[in-house]
């Protein structure tokens, strides 16, 4: 049997916290209001104001939003989880304007050739990640993330809070044109690949771009 290096507890006690933050800023970010309050105990503060961290302090979460910073200890209402941050940096979730949850965490070859259900199960993963680097909000700006967005926002997944666009809008040979030489030109009006399943829109002429613009809006997008 192999035997833990000196550094394995500290690491597993680290990522111990690393879940349960996740965790809490997924509800945060997606969920409903948490029912109970939450401590964050033994932090130190970086606020995005100073360029020095706090002192140690504790931060009281009441269903979401934050209730009470002090550096003097906080009573637990009733109910409360505490989580310890033993000394660790607390800080307020990130926000990543221009992303492409699907689009960027996916190579373009998968997208192209991959089944929909196991590029989904990979865009999961991939929200999951971006949360535990700290983005607890993101503004996909293309890419066919509603599904994505909606499980998340139902607690079936782990990710940020999405504000969605839906698929690019392009004209045709514009940076929104997936298809091949080979696969030129468009017979019958037969939607690519990438335009049935959401990742991009061809339009040309001021018509189409509003009809491509208003089905996105129809799916959910946000912008």
């Amino acid at each position: 049997m192999s035997k833990s290096g000196p550094g394995t507890d500290g690491l597993r006690r680290r990522a111990r916290r690393m879940i349960r933050a996740a965790t809490l800023a997924a509800s945060l970010a997606a969920g409903p209001a948490l029912a109970e309050d939450v401590i964050f105990a033994n932090v130190r503060i970086f606020d995005g104001m100073s360029d020095s961290l706090s002192a140690p302090s504790n931060v009281r979460v009441s269903g979401n939003l934050i209730a009470e910073v002090s550096q003097d200890g906080i009573e637990a209402p009733e109910g409360a989880q505490v989580i310890d941050g033993e000394g660790g940096t607390l800080m307020p979730g990130l926000i990543d304007a221009h992303t492409h949850l699907i689009m960027g965490a996916i190579p373009m070859g998968v997208l192209m050739t991959g089944e929909q259900n196991y590029i989904q199960m990979r865009a999961a993963h991939a929200a999951e990640a971006f949360l535990m680097r700290g983005f607890t909000t993101a503004r996909d700006l293309a890419g066919p993330v509603f599904g994505l967005k909606q499980a998340i926002d139902e607690g079936y997944a782990l990710g940020p809070r999405i504000y969605p666009s839906g698929a690019m809008v392009s004209q045709t040979s514009g940076h929104g044109d997936y298809r091949m030489i080979s696969e030129l030109p468009r017979e019958g009006g037969a939607a690519h690949y990438t335009e049935r399943y959401g990742f991009a829109a061809l339009a040309d002429g001021e018509s189409e771009v509003l009809r491509r613009v208003r089905e996105n809006l129809m799916r959910g997008a946000s912008q």
